[in-house]
């Protein structure tokens, strides 16, 4: 099966997360909407490249119509449920007990994957925007110019690996450059939920609630 690119899978995502939060699939416009469109339009050329490549199947008419597709010769793909652990960038560390969970397609990350909501809308150029989830896979492959996210102590940030494959630099968020980072992992889905899953100040109640 042809791999989708980055806002293909984004938008994939976005239906495959409608449909297990909402139990149906989001309408056009409601996609559109999600992505920041106006028109219904802006949005259909991406669906079409997505239903070509085996993705999904649209049903003309039906204002609900996209239905999610197995790959050629395999079962349908199932849901893996991922924690969502903390904000990124931000102060709060991360919080794996009780962290809420979203579904996403397993065809993207394995049962090790951990999810984090960005905070901000600075990297709207990479198509994250605040509210996104970020799904890092701790496992996968990591190549210049890939998204990492990083902690030191309580800091989250966001990263990107340089041109050497090796280092990483901040672009959103601030740690300090030092040995004890600690890196989740390439993201490997971002994904626009139909709900926000974090508040803003989830994790000071948290530690409020612990202290």
């Amino acid at each position: 099966m042809t791999q989708l690119t980055r806002r293909q899978q984004s938008i994939y995502e976005f239906i495959v997360q409608h449909l297990h939060a909402e139990g149906m699939p989001p309408t056009l416009m409601e996609i559109a909407a999600a992505f920041g469109l106006t028109s219904a339009a802006g949005i259909s050329d991406h669906l079409n490249a997505i239903e070509r490549k085996g993705f999904i199947r649209r049903r003309p008419g039906v204002s609900r119509g996209i239905e999610v597709r197995s790959s050629a010769g395999s079962s349908p793909p199932r849901a893996c449920s991922v924690p969502v652990i903390g904000q990124a960038p931000g102060s709060g560390g991360v919080q794996r007990s009780e962290a809420p969970r979203v579904a996403i397609d397993s065809r993207w990350a394995g049962t090790e994957a951990v999810a984090f909501q960005a905070a901000t809308d600075e990297l709207a150029g990479l198509g994250i925007l605040a509210g996104d989830l970020l799904v890092t896979e701790g496992g996968a492959e990591v190549q210049s110019a890939d998204l990492l996210i990083g902690r030191q102590g309580d800091r989250l940030a966001i990263l990107q690996v340089g041109r050497d494959g090796l280092s990483a630099t901040p672009i959103a968020g601030h740690i300090a450059p030092a040995e004890d980072i600690r890196a989740y992992g390439r993201i490997v889905a971002v994904i626009r939920t139909p709900k926000p899953v974090l508040k803003p100040d989830t994790r000071r109640r948290q530690r409020q609630r612990r202290s």
